[in-house]
């Protein structure tokens, strides 16, 4: 199964929160798993810790995650992002619905 993993999941084992063993035990399942992390994703967390002077475990965390455990770094772009599952209301299902991609006027935006 392919999975987009959050940037939180991440987080979540880089500071031992209260879901760090879940996460750690998601993130070992890279054999049943297709594992994927947006470059933006990737890019938060490495401004995460550089702000932190944590250089090196950023170097730690891609090698680990991306090079050895092949966690695939994708970018998003207006192809990929409109066809995204889109859950109706009231239903579990997540069949790949094409995103309304409909320009909007500014005042018709949710807030």
């Amino acid at each position: 199964m392919k999975l987009l993993l959050d940037t939180n999941i991440f987080l979540e084992v880089m500071l031992g929160q209260s879901k760090a063993a879940d996460a750690r035990k998601l993130l070992a399942q890279t054999d049943k798993h297709n594992l994927h992390l947006t470059d933006f994703s990737l890019h938060s967390i490495g401004c995460y810790l550089f702000n932190r002077k944590k250089h090196s475990a950023f170097k730690l965390f891609f090698r680990d995650m991306v090079v050895i455990a092949g966690v695939r770094v994708i970018s998003l772009s207006e192809h990929t992002t409109t066809r995204l599952p889109t859950p109706q209301r009231g239903s579990t299902s997540t069949s790949m619905t094409p995103i309304n991609t409909r320009w909007r006027k500014h005042t018709d935006w949710s807030w």
